[in-house]
């Protein structure tokens, strides 16, 4: 998933093809200030998706008031204005089935699928409508794997809730961390000190330890002491170094970890070939994209749908093993990556939305068909980004939240609706 603090020390944000998202990083941020940003700044698919052979259904787990005018003609917020300003989102991010929304006074909002938790309040039902996760009032980061959210609290702890765990529980042994990323099951977090801490499932080896083995507590990797950003994909992570390297472990079934060649896995890191500079990172479920000093895009890993942005949708033994330049994107001014499971999205400095790959869930927009190689732009106004597996949402100018993609769960925020959107639409009740 890709996901950002917003906490007056570091900013940076991580996804990829379908997991993580990351964003160009801003220096020192606040929620206060993500709230101006927010205000200023210009039937079901199922059988669909078994039917992609080599697809998801391989990897993934099936589951106001102007106030008053003063002497000199200055306006003083009203109270509900201020109501306003604190709950107006900040950031979203999404897993398999079930949306979650940041709120500039660090509350935090989930609606879709419930029965695992995901929604934090205590419940297992479904909900079109956002329900405020219990215990949450000063979360300055949200990220998502498959089943699972986390928040990270302005103390630099961590709370996780989902996958059978009904409110947020908090992760032992995490302190001053500054971001977290959510893979299928596992999840990642940058400590202020630039170290690294992974925990959950393992059986591909995406935590990074030199084993299979799960890892129920955070697992400090011993040669990563300079990460700034991390990014979870379904079963594999990438870190961004100082140096602006990039460091990736895990399952590399689909070349996901940039080592030129697509079998197997690594269970510790390797240094990914072929990207260097990396200013922006975004990983997903089966691929990764990055942009360099020089604003170039460049993606790799599974490209049956066209994920690498070359044009052409090659079949799965034709994955791009090494970054390779996304010509369908030329844009120099990507500031965030994200996607779906095999889609890729980006947004662009100005707020345009655009997006490519795979689209059984209409994500790259109406019609919905197996792939557009070739983007399509969704929106021109959002500040924040990001999609997983079968949906995406968007942080639009002025606070409002827009979703589009599958809604068998009510993951859009959408009641009645039931076949996949490929318009975005607002969510109610934010």
């Amino acid at each position: 998933m890709f996901t950002k603090r917003l906490a007056p020390s570091l900013f940076v944000a991580v996804l990829s093809c379908g997991c993580a998202a990351s964003t160009l990083d801003h220096g020192a941020a606040d929620v206060s200030d993500a709230a101006a940003r927010v205000d200023a700044r210009p039937a079901s698919q199922d059988a669909a998706r078994q039917a992609d052979a080599s697809g998801v259904g391989d990897d993934v787990a099936s589951d106001g008031d102007a106030g008053s005018a003063g002497d000199a003609g200055s306006a003083v917020p009203s109270d509900a204005a201020v109501a306003d300003a604190g709950s107006a989102i900040v950031h979203v991010t999404v897993a398999a089935k079930s949306t979650c929304a940041l709120r500039a006074n660090g509350r935090v909002a989930c609606w879709g699928n419930g029965a695992a938790g995901q929604l934090g309040n205590g419940a297992t039902t479904n909900s079109a409508a956002p329900v405020e996760v219990r215990d949450v009032t000063d979360g300055t980061q949200v990220t998502s794997g498959y089943g699972h959210h986390c928040v990270l609290h302005r103390t630099g702890a961590v709370a996780c809730w989902g996958n059978g765990t009904l409110i947020p529980k908090a992760v032992p042994d995490l302190a001053d961390i500054r971001q977290i990323s959510g893979g299928e099951g596992h999840t990642c977090a940058v400590r202020g000190d630039g170290r690294l801490l992974c925990w959950g499932p393992n059986a591909w080896g995406q935590i990074g330890n030199g084993t299979k083995q799960a890892s129920p507590t955070p697992y400090l990797h011993p040669s990563l002491t300079d990460v700034v950003e991390v990014g979870s994909g379904l079963r594999h992570t990438c870190a961004k170094r100082s140096d602006g390297t990039l460091a990736c472990w895990g399952n590399n079934g689909r070349a996901q970890l940039a080592i030129g060649t697509g079998t197997g896995e690594s269970l510790v890191p390797v240094a990914a070939m072929g990207i260097e500079g990396v200013r922006v990172l975004g990983v997903m479920p089966f691929c990764n994209c990055a942009a360099g000093v020089d604003g170039a895009l460049m993606c790799w890993g599974y490209n049956a749908f066209g994920e690498s942005g070359t044009g052409v949708a090659a079949p799965p033994e034709g994955d791009t093993p090494l970054p390779t330049r996304a010509t369908v994107a030329p844009w120099t001014d990507v500031v965030q990556v994200s996607g779906a499971a095999h889609t890729v999205c980006v947004r662009r400095e100005g707020g345009e939305v655009w997006c490519w790959g795979r689209n059984l869930d209409a994500i790259v927009g109406e019609p919905a068909t197996r792939a557009e190689t070739r983007p399509r732009k969704l929106l021109d106004d959002a500040v924040d980004l990001e999609g997983r597996y079968y949906h995406a949402c968007a942080v639009r100018r002025g606070g409002t939240v827009a979703c589009w993609g599958s809604n068998e769960d009510k993951q859009l925020g959408a009641e009645t609706v039931t076949t996949p959107v490929g318009v975005p639409v607002a969510v109610q009740g934010l």
